[in-house]
């Protein structure tokens, strides 16, 4: 089965780049509000709870940087399938669940679907849906694969329009 890297933030970044309510028309999530969340998840802390050649069930946490003091804003559980007949390309099925360190993210989630091309390194996902803050978004993730020494690290940066209240 291909293997998928999963990618943190880079150094530089901090938990002003995560997109937080400029105003009282962010906060109650207007139609022409946007925003941008971008999360990190490091290879070596991915979990396969269950894998088979063909799928992997996952768990691992999301970061808001690549360097050893990013924060953990919260855990990324799902699947990942080899669907391609040259095993290059993989379906995912993530669901993104932000903790209280997310600050006005806690317990909200983000879900996306879609296929990946491994040897590509960077793909859009459809996202699927959200809940709490990310309630009634439309918008897609942008995939990024990154090394940072002997770690690797795929970017996931969520592009993010509220069409709803």
């Amino acid at each position: 089965m291909a293997s998928m890297a999963f990618y943190s933030l880079n150094p530089t970044e901090s938990m002003a780049s995560i997109a937080q309510p400029k105003s009282a028309v962010a906060s109650t999530k207007a139609a022409d509000s946007s925003t941008i969340v971008t999360l990190y998840v490091e290879e070596g802390t991915v979990t396969k709870v269950s894998s088979s050649s063909e799928v992997q069930v996952v768990n691992a946490y999301f970061t808001n940087s690549v360097d050893a003091t990013a924060a953990n804003l919260g855990t990324v559980h799902g699947t990942i399938a080899t669907t391609g007949l040259d095993q290059n390309i993989l379906t995912l099925n993530l669901d993104f669940y932000f903790t209280a360190a997310s600050g006005v993210y806690d317990k909200s989630t983000l879900v996306i679907n879609g296929r990946y091309f491994v040897i590509n390194g960077k793909n859009e996902l459809a996202l699927v849906g959200g809940t709490k803050y990310f309630k009634n978004v439309v918008g897609y993730a942008a995939t990024e694969t990154i090394t940072v020494g002997s770690k690797k690290f795929v970017k996931f940066t969520f592009y993010v329009k509220f069409v709803g209240n």
